[in-house]
């Protein structure tokens, strides 16, 4: 069963869709010792700050023509697993999938699953290493920053990596994902 959800491209006009209306998907991660220096301490990602990693912002179903839809689960009521996922601050999964997840027509269970598995997929793919694998030299970050599949969003007064968002083709189903070059319409 598809349900309709109310979807803002801008702050312009509105779109309604089903859930699963959208083109592609970002991936979009917070670069750990960026994220410790400038949030609230949040001991669940910054215990190992030693260990410089991504963790994850989430997961966003988005349109070529620029925005994304939101908010398609009406109901409100999300049954959540308390076990800790490692990639993500504390309950951010929660405001993520009521935001963008829910509009993938997966349950909560499935796009935190998902995304975890998307975290070091992605890195793997595109840098050859794993996410806890991050420390031993920077060249990865050059690879990042040249990649047409990645945007990065630095701190405005540092000029330090913030953010890094990847974009991935939709396929048939979640599992088949492919980096696709960001479109142009994709704000940083």
């Amino acid at each position: 069963i598809l349900l309709s959800c109310s979807e803002t491209t801008s702050r312009k006009h509105k779109r309604t869709s089903s859930p699963k209306d959208y083109d592609y998907y970002i991936l979009s991660l917070f670069w750990q010792p960026t994220y410790c220096r400038q949030s609230a301490v949040d001991a669940t990602v910054c215990a190992d700050i030693h260990w410089p990693r991504f963790i994850v912002h989430g997961l966003w179903p988005m349109w070529m023509s620029g925005g994304w839809p939101e908010y398609c689960n009406e109901k409100g009521q999300l049954e959540i697993n308390p076990l800790r996922h490692q990639y993500w601050p504390h309950n951010l999964w929660i405001h993520e999938y009521t935001r963008h997840g829910s509009c993938m027509n997966v349950s909560i269970e499935r796009y935190v699953a998902l995304t975890d598995h998307l975290v070091d997929f992605t890195l793997l793919k595109l840098i050859g290493r794993l996410n806890n694998d991050l420390d031993r030299d920077d060249s990865w970050l050059e690879r990042l920053r040249t990649n047409p599949s990645c945007r990065f969003i630095t701190d405005s007064y540092t000029g330090a990596l913030k953010e890094l968002r990847v974009c991935m083709s939709r396929g048939s189903d979640e599992m088949s994902l492919l980096l696709i070059k960001c479109p142009s319409t994709m704000k940083a």
